[in-house]
């Protein structure tokens, strides 16, 4: 038996397994938790897509990404995580799209720009986050997913806490449909060298869906505050902000002070 959990902290939901004691947010780690009653039917799944990074690995990619930059601290080649295996909600969306286009360009005018217009046909790829706990940044930096070995959804056939979507399609739609609007006229702006430009766009959905996809919630404490990071499930990559160690930016800024200085005093004798 399961029972859908809301954090009060946060307003995140996963699904959890009434007989699992200790039960805690994913996203947030609070243990102020109430059980939710749905008041309308939450969507439902086309497919999920299977974890193919295994928490080791996971462990290893934090690692990684924890020291891969020197200003990191040292410490977190060997500081305690706590990783949480979790599927969550997401609409992908491949669509057609065809925008009528007009703006302005820099020419030998008295204005010093010219009009320009034109039609553009393009196919784009989007995902959109009906989840809680998962920000449309965070998914674009985890990306992308690999659909190839995605499985019918069963919520009974779940291995894993999941997250119940939270997002309508017609929701997803409209989110989906202004990003990818505002992506094509950036490229359109990109490639005819605009300094102004609006668009009028016609999309089509040519394929919808909403997908469980694998990823690694993950969390770490740093100078008494909570870290949280997340990891793709199925390419390994890690998304998150790291902590810096400030003594290691201390010396780079004083470094940089007195190289001014030298250079300052240099240049005064040498006047």
């Amino acid at each position: 038996m399961s029972d859908l959990l809301r954090c009060q902290s946060c307003g995140g939901v996963v699904v959890w397994d009434a007989r699992q004691s200790g039960a805690a947010c994913l996203f947030c780690g609070s243990l102020t938790l109430e059980v939710q009653q749905l008041e309308e039917p939450l969507p439902v799944p086309d497919a999920w897509l299977p974890m193919q990074v295994s928490a080791p690995d996971a462990d290893d990619r934090f690692r990684a990404w924890a020291t891969s930059s020197w200003f990191r601290p040292a410490i977190l080649r060997t500081t305690a995580i706590e990783l949480r295996p979790m599927l969550l909600p997401a609409w992908r969306f491949h669509s057609a799209l065809e925008t009528h286009w007009a703006g302005l360009r820099r020419a030998a005018t008295k204005s010093g720009k010219a009009p320009v217009s034109g039609v553009e046909h393009l196919r784009l790829h989007h995902m959109v986050p009906a989840s809680a706990g998962l920000s449309q940044a965070e998914l674009y930096a985890l990306q992308p997913f690999d659909e190839q070995r995605a499985a019918a959804w069963t919520r009974d056939g779940a291995t894993m806490i999941w997250e119940p979507p939270a997002l309508t399609r017609r929701g997803a739609k409209l989110r989906a449909h202004r990003d990818l609007a505002a992506d094509h006229m950036r490229r359109i702006s990109a490639a005819h060298q605009l300094v102004h430009c609006k668009v009028s766009p016609v999309i089509e959905d040519e394929d919808v869906r909403l997908l469980m996809v694998p990823i690694y919630i993950g969390a770490f404490r740093f100078r008494d505050r909570p870290w949280r990071f997340l990891i793709n499930g199925q390419s390994g990559e890690v998304v998150g902000e790291a902590p810096v160690d400030r003594v290691k930016v201390f010396l780079v800024v004083l470094g940089v002070l007195a190289a001014i200085l030298v250079v300052g005093l240099i240049v005064s004798v040498l006047q």
